[in-house]
């Protein structure tokens, strides 16, 4: 169990996102992300509720 907006999702993401460069690597092949969520029993709507870097209207970053 997560909670919104928590390292966690962010953890999930990092995981997902290593297994597919980490396919590349050993086959050549880039997977879709999709594929690996499922291999990996990820929800899109999980990761859609991750922490995301953006910008606000004077350009400085932050975690939103």
């Amino acid at each position: 169990m997560t909670y919104k907006d928590s390292i966690e999702q962010n953890l999930y993401a990092l995981i997902a996102t290593k297994e597919r460069l980490t396919e590349f690597m050993k086959y050549g092949e880039l997977r879709e992300q999709s594929e690996i969520f499922d291999e990996l029993d990820i929800s899109l709507s999980f990761i859609e509720e991750m922490l995301q870097r953006e910008r606000n209207e004077n350009g400085k970053l932050y975690i939103g």
